[in-house]
């Protein structure tokens, strides 16, 4: 019977050293949002670490989300909902999504984390410095 190698070196290492590991192992961001101001904001903001494409609707060629390593959605993504969208992210891969929610609706966070959401962040005016910390 073969033996069970598990290595511990990940596990003691230090927090922040084990998520900049992580950060390293990612370098692929797929932007979803409809308002083009705030897709070239966030791009600019995170363009220098990692490769980022951007989608504005659902009328943009579908992305093959095995491609990306995260996806950062809008909840004004599409016309009807960004839940609609998440579910089909979801349903066809294993990415991580982290939902962008309005200050003024929680159940949108409520219901982005019970479809499928990795995490979220609140749109607030500082939302932006957000993004560069969690991804």
């Amino acid at each position: 019977m073969g033996k069970l190698f598990i290595s511990t070196s990940l596990i003691s290492a230090p927090i922040p050293l084990f998520f900049d590991m992580c950060k390293r192992l990612m370098n692929s961001i797929l932007v979803a949002n409809s308002v083009s101001s705030e897709q070239k904001k966030i791009k600019k903001m995170i363009d220098q670490e990692y490769n980022v494409s951007c989608i504005g609707s659902l009328n943009d060629p579908e992305p093959n989300f095995d491609d990306f390593d995260l996806v950062l959605l809008d909840h004004n993504f599409t016309d009807n909902s960004a839940l609609d969208f998440l579910k089909q992210i979801v349903k066809e891969s294993c990415i991580p999504v982290l939902m962008i929610t309005p200050a003024d609706d929680f159940q949108c966070a409520i219901e982005a984390i019970r479809v499928g959401a990795f995490n979220y962040i609140v749109k607030t005016g500082v939302f932006l410095e957000l993004i560069n910390i969690s991804v």
